[in-house]
């Protein structure tokens, strides 16, 4: 018998938030001790408010805001900041691309 996967699976509206969740997991676990406080600052100062800010617009369906696409890019960008100094970050930069490829499906709803 087949896998069928359920529609909402691939639908970008149906996931954004609780990818947005997992993204926000995965920031908070670069925090745990020991971490460097510069990491850890820019994590909590830029990382997580950005995707807070996307989130609380995806949980309102306000896809076309553009608040989601800003609070993830300003995520992203300093994301990059610390891929810079450290390679392990790579994982959260490649989520929060995702992240905005999604939020950019969800906004067209495609």
């Amino acid at each position: 018998m087949p896998n069928k996967r359920p529609v909402d699976e691939f639908n970008p509206r149906a996931t954004l938030f609780a990818k947005i969740e997992e993204t926000v997991r995965t920031a908070e676990d670069f925090v745990r001790p020991p971490q460097h406080s510069w990491a850890a600052a820019l994590i909590y100062d830029d990382i997580l408010p950005g995707l807070f800010q996307a989130r609380m617009y995806v949980e309102l369906r306000r896809y076309q805001a553009p608040e989601v696409r800003d609070g993830l890019f300003t995520a992203l960008q300093a994301a990059h900041k610390l891929t810079d100094n450290d390679p392990r970050y790579v994982r959260l930069v490649n989520r929060l691309r995702i992240l905005l490829e999604d939020a950019e499906h969800a906004k067209r709803g495609d």
